[in-house]
């Protein structure tokens, strides 16, 4: 299992989100998002990532979100030691799995993905300035 990112790695991640902020909030400004199957909302669900008592415990967020918004894609981040618990869930469109990719490596992936929404359910850092850094447009933690 690859470590997502080092203690002196992140400090250097969040110094670098720090400077680059004010261009960060402009590109997210004026970035277009992308429609997944036609769907209307691109959704990242982040919650606790290894877990599994709170990975079982955020799973109604799922069947909330996919009842109000039907159309949406609905895309969840874990890691490989749960992603057995939602695999064969009907309600998620996607699974990211956190180490099949580097810090900057997520970081992309979340950035191609053109997320309109991304819910965090934990408080850590590093998904908030993952999903920062991805430039999603509205971030809730």
């Amino acid at each position: 299992m690859k470590k997502l990112t080092t203690r002196g790695q992140r400090l250097l991640f969040i110094v670098v989100a720090f400077l680059c902020t004010p261009f960060i909030y402009i590109g997210i400004l004026f970035r277009s998002t992308q429609k997944v199957d036609g769907a209307r909302l691109n959704i990242l669900i982040i919650p606790q990532l290894t877990r599994l008592g709170d990975l079982v415990c955020s799973t109604p967020v799922f069947r909330a979100i996919k009842e109000n918004y039907p159309t949406a894609h609905l895309t969840v981040l874990v890691s490989k030691k749960v992603v057995g618990i939602i695999e064969h869930n009907t309600r998620i469109d996607d699974i990211l799995i956190y180490e099949d990719y580097s810090f900057l490596g997520l970081v992309k992936k979340i950035y191609t993905q053109k997320y309109d929404w991304s819910f965090s359910l934990v408080g850590a850092s590093t998904h908030t300035l993952v999903t920062f850094l991805g430039m999603v447009k509205n971030r809730v933690k």
